[in-house]
């Protein structure tokens, strides 16, 4: 897929100190709704975080196309712009909840289940674009559980 910008769509959100975001969708050469104008959104193309955070240029796709889930995104960054320096990946949690899993002194055999279903769960996620921890939601999991043998 060509990722060069044909046109943007933007929606402001500004944070208070200063700090200043908007979605950005781009639109990609072959997008039909490319020559519609930058408020148009009824595209999938991929969706992308610009503007500044602590006086630094931000620039970001969020592995969205999906506008709506883009907007509730944008809102947790604005209510908690330290996730924006620090975004919790699902391999980070995985690899934080093996090492608790082990600080506890669990059974080798119950640490080895649980790192092989995460990881499975990892690559579900992973082909879905859903790789920050507040992407995985019950729809994903409920997905997951039903390709898992019983």
């Amino acid at each position: 897929m060509n990722r060069s910008v044909a046109s943007i769509a933007t929606v402001n959100r500004n944070l208070d100190s200063g700090h200043s975001l908007e979605l950005q969708r781009r639109h990609t050469s072959d997008c039909p709704s490319k020559n519609k104008g930058p408020g148009d959104t009824s595209c999938t193309c991929p969706i992308w975080v610009y503007g500044r955070f602590n006086d630094k240029r931000y620039r970001r796709s969020l592995g969205l196309r999906d506008w709506s889930r883009a907007q509730k995104r944008l809102d947790k960054l604005n209510e908690d712009p330290q996730t924006i320096a620090d975004p919790r990946t699902l391999e980070g949690c995985i690899e934080v909840y093996i090492a608790d899993c082990r600080a506890r002194n669990m059974e080798d055999s119950t640490i080895t289940s649980y790192q092989r279903t995460l990881d499975h769960l990892k690559i579900y996620a992973g082909s879905r674009k859903r790789t920050l921890i507040e992407d995985i939601d019950a729809e994903l999991l409920g997905g997951f559980r039903s390709t898992q043998k019983p």
